[in-house]
This record gives C-alpha cells, structure tokens and sequence, in this order.
C-alpha cells in the first residue's frame, strides 16, 4: 500500500526530530530517526487499541484530548 501522507503540529514534529530521536541516539541507537519515533509511536498506538470497542476507541481519544487541553 502507497504510504498516506498525515500533517503534524510543528511541536510534534519538533519533538520527533530533536528529542525523540537525540534520546534513542544517546541511549545507543546510532540509527535513530523522525521515522522510527513515529513508526513506533503508531504500533503502540495499535497495541493500545487494539481490543477496544469504537465507543472504547472514542472515549480514548476523547479522554486523551481533553488531558491535553488542561
């Protein structure tokens, strides 16, 4: 399947970039990138979900935007 393309927040981005990667890097993972921040990020994602009902899905992220809000 072709790859999507997904918009990001430029702090998101920032972080994937800097911090996310710098740490792996420090931690020994010469290899370490943007790509592998986010390819990890979304397999968790998937693990996180993937026995949920929609409504649990919903609620998840429901739950999750409005910690972000605060």
């Amino acid at each position: 399947a072709p790859a999507e393309s997904v918009g990001w927040g430029a702090s998101s981005v920032k972080w994937a970039t800097g911090k996310g990667t710098a740490a792996l890097k420090r931690a020994g993972n010469p290899k370490a990138n943007r790509s592998l921040v986010v390819r990890e990020a979304i397999l968790r994602l998937q693990h996180g979900l993937k026995d949920k009902t929609p409504e649990e899905v919903l609620r998840d992220f429901n739950d999750h935007e409005a910690q972000r809000a605060q």
